[in-house]
């Protein structure tokens, strides 16, 4: 129960464009005092912006909060405040790229946010290795089961998966 209570209090702050700002402040302070040996920075997620002028940043985030709205089942009033999806935004916008995950997140980056496609890249996830390493043990040719170990199977993809690999929805 108290890590329940810790991880809401969490949630919060860090949805509040007071805590953006703050942060943001603190990284870009960190990022100007280096800023002779800096050539471009890299920052994953986005609780809060490293854009420095005269810096190129670059964003690798799995997801956008308004990525979230291609989910039926998504709650709406749980979004942030309309001032944190503004400095959200402005992370997209200040980034001389931003690097995803997945196509839903690009295309809420072009749809939902604006983003010109030329500034958006789709890295993906994983170790992209050209050939897979060979198993002591080789799969049978029938097997295709996929593990999921993780919470928010729209939210990460999951759908995706199955239609590249033409499997049946998987059952709770």
């Amino acid at each position: 129960r108290h890590g329940t209570l810790t991880a809401a209090v969490r949630y919060r702050l860090l949805r509040m464009p007071a805590t953006f700002a703050a942060m943001s402040r603190f990284a870009r302070r960190s990022i100007e005092r280096d800023r002779g040996r800096v050539w471009f920075t890299i920052q994953t997620q986005s609780m809060w912006n490293c854009a420095v002028d005269g810096i190129p940043n670059f964003v690798y985030t799995d997801s956008t909060v308004l990525a979230n709205l291609y989910f039926r089942h998504k709650d709406l009033g749980s979004l942030p405040s309309p001032k944190w999806l503004a400095l959200e935004s402005a992370i997209y916008a200040d980034a001389a790229r931003t690097f995803v995950m997945s196509e839903h997140v690009a295309r809420s980056l072009t749809e939902l946010y604006g983003i010109e496609p030329a500034k958006v890249a789709r890295a993906y996830v994983g170790a992209n290795v050209r050939a897979p390493p060979g198993s002591p043990r080789p799969v049978p040719d029938g097997d295709k089961t996929i593990l999921f170990v993780g919470v928010e199977w729209e939210r990460k993809g999951g759908p995706e998966v199955l239609t590249l690999h033409q499997l049946p929805v998987p059952k709770p």
